[in-house]
């Protein structure tokens, strides 16, 4: 005998068979169908027979009818079926003439296992049509989840019309029963949604987690969010373009690479891809972006020595701004030739400077370094400090352009047994033995410098000069007049004496310590500095119509001296020059014979002291125009002595 369809007994409110007085069709293509299974009015889909007897508690007496996908029992005496082969009324399920299952309520069947024909109505009208053209009732189904196609299925959960049952879309056997926009089926529902896993939500990038069975940005509660992503980006971007998305950075704070530290459209980047301000915005201290080396995309204080402003940090070293001493031994040098040095200490501390030292200065003119700057000397032991005592006159010739005079310029003196008296002489190793000696020489070649060094035999030196002469004294030098005669005698040009003594003697009866008296058409200018004019019987210093400047000068035990009418001790200006300073200034004369200081007309005086002089209506003469200074002091009187 052939399998028979399990038939459902007419228990439903639409469920019924021909009988007396009735229309002789089944009303419903469901129930023509539709099998029953163990539970009453509840058809089980299937692919296969196992299906159907996990569904219904069974081990035997049921399969599955693929064709129909429904399962169906084995016969009327199967195993499990037997409670279910009959109608309500007991009567077994009827069959066709091939033995296959027949309705039981008069409907017309195919006998020989063809496929059912189309149902009508009980009026007698085809199937409707749903909007989507799939065939439905004309009215409403027999039976409650019996349906003829899917509009008859109201319930999102059971929406799908299988077999003339509304099934869930689990249960649905035809692939893509779920279509856009809800094209995945959630399986513990049976309803359609938009996604049921984030790798479904592909179409919109702001939209790629799926919460609620429905594709939503990163920032939706719910969502798996970013975090512990692999690819870098790990970030909820919850604004802008990318609002909904996992990107690298939203913000500059996402970035903790110091070389991308960034987010620019929501990538984390160097500097060099930020704002051209960017640096500068971020930090004072590190305003310029880096564009090469390590360092490349970060912020940094400087990329070359032009980013650094302040003096004392002018170099760029290692993205750092330092001071000279961090850079390169030759960096000031290669930087300015004018400040060629990096400043070692004081303010000048990492600075280029023009010299650290005296010995930084090679301009000749400019021989001393002073605050960092070469500059001309004004003193003798400057130029010694630089130069050395040996082979050099340590003399600073300030009179001229403040040079550190050479010995190539200077003609040495001195008394000893190595001196010379002939042309060869005058160099240190064989200096000249007599001062008159070397002026000549210095005044035939050329030199403008004369060193006299300790005491020199008694002899009178006589200038008459052409071009200015510097004689600067060494070892307490000292200038004995001959008997009767002066010390020295100017009588034209410019002489600069310096550090030098004039001691004349009583005992010998020698004249003047320093006679400046130009002769006729001839101009002297004298010029003393910490010099010492003493017991010269002849007067001390005469300046009769020369030009002076007088600093730090002593004038002691002179005198008296004679000159015409005039009687006088220690300095007697006789007649003032033409052009030329008149300047008497720290100067103390004191103890001579004769008066201290007589002048034949107003001079410059500052600091002078005068005192202790004899045969002298006042210490001063009032004609000179200022009057002595109280006492000896800082300001008033020789501040130095020769050495």
């Amino acid at each position: 005998m052939r399998e028979a369809l399990l038939g459902c007994p007419d228990h439903g409110p639409h469920g019924r068979h021909a009988g007396p007085g009735g229309p002789g069709l089944l009303f419903g293509l469901g129930l023509l169908l539709a099998s029953c299974l163990p539970t009453k009015y509840q058809p089980y889909t299937c692919t296969n027979d196992s299906q159907c007897l996990a569904q219904a508690g069974v081990s035997a007496g049921l399969r599955c009818d693929v064709t129909q996908h429904l399962c169906v029992c084995s016969g009327p005496g199967a195993p499990g079926c037997a409670p279910y082969a009959g109608g309500a009324d007991g009567a077994v399920a009827e069959t066709g003439g091939d033995g296959s299952a027949k309705p039981n309520d008069g409907s017309a069947k195919p006998s020989d296992g063809s496929a059912d024909v189309p149902m009508v109505s009980d009026s007698g009208e085809p199937p409707a049509t749903s909007g989507d053209g799939s065939t439905g009732e004309a009215r409403p189904p027999d039976a409650p989840g019996t349906c003829a196609a899917n509009i008859d299925c109201t319930d999102p959960e059971t929406g799908f019309c299988q077999a003339g049952v509304c099934v869930g879309c689990q249960a649905v056997v035809d692939a893509g029963a779920c279509a856009a926009p809800t094209p995945s089926c959630d399986t513990s529902t049976g309803r359609c949604v938009g996604c049921t896993a984030d790798s479904q939500c592909t179409a919109d990038p702001g939209k790629a987690f799926c919460v609620g069975g429905a594709c939503v940005g990163c920032g939706v509660a719910g969502a798996t969010g970013c975090a512990g992503r692999t690819d870098g980006k790990t970030v909820c971007a919850t604004a802008g373009n990318a609002a909904g998305q996992c990107v690298a950075c939203a913000i500059d704070s996402d970035c903790v690479s110091p070389a991308q530290s960034f987010c620019v459209a929501n990538a984390c980047v160097g500097c060099q891809k930020a704002a051209a301000t960017a640096c500068r915005t971020r930090a004072a201290a590190t305003p310029v972006c880096s564009a090469s080396g390590a360092t490349a995309g970060q912020c940094v204080a400087c990329g070359a020595d032009s980013d650094c402003t302040s003096p004392a940090q002018s170099f760029c070293v290692a993205n750092a701004c330092a001071g000279c001493q961090a850079a390169a031994a030759s960096a000031c040098s290669k930087r300015s030739a004018a400040t060629p040095v990096c400043g070692q200490a004081g303010t000048a501390l990492g600075q280029c400077v023009e010299c650290n030292a005296s010995a930084d200065c090679t301009v000749a003119s400019k021989p001393i370094c002073a605050a960092n700057a070469c500059g001309a000397c004004s003193a003798d032991s400057q130029c010694a400090a630089k130069l050395g005592s040996t082979g050099n006159p340590g003399v600073c010739l300030d009179n001229i352009d403040g040079h550190c005079a050479t010995d190539a310029e200077t003609v040495y003196v001195q008394n000893s047994t190595d001196c010379s008296s002939t042309a060869a002489g005058g160099t240190a190793a064989a200096p000249f033995c007599a001062a008159q000696a070397g002026i000549g020489a210095a005044k035939s070649s050329g030199k403008p410098l004369v060193v006299i060094t300790g005491t020199l035999a008694a002899a009178s030196t006589v200038l008459s000069l052409t071009a200015p002469l510097t004689i600067v004294g060494k070892s307490s030098a000292t200038l004995t007049p001959a008997t009767g005669g002066d010390g020295i005698d100017i009588t034209s040009g410019t002489v600069y004496l310096r550090n030098l003594s004039v001691q004349g003697s009583a005992s010998s009866s020698t004249g003047i310590g320093i006679s400046a008296a130009p002769t006729a058409g001839s101009a002297v200018t004298l010029h003393l500095d910490t010099c010492a004019v003493e017991g010269n019987p002849g007067g001390g210093i005469l300046l009769n119509g020369a030009a002076f400047t007088l600093a730090n000068v002593t004038v002691t035990g002179n005198g008296p001296g004679i000159l015409g009418a005039i009687s006088w001790g220690g300095v007697l200006v006789s007649g003032l020059p033409a052009s030329g300073p008149t300047t008497l200034d720290l100067v103390t004369i004191s103890t001579n014979d004769g008066g201290g200081l007589t002048c034949s007309g107003a001079i410059s005086g500052s600091g002078v002291l005068s005192l202790g002089n004899t045969n002298a209506v006042s210490p001063i003469g009032a004609t000179c125009g200022f009057s002595s200074c109280p006492s000896a002091g800082a300001t008033c009187g020789a501040q130095a002595q020769p050495q």
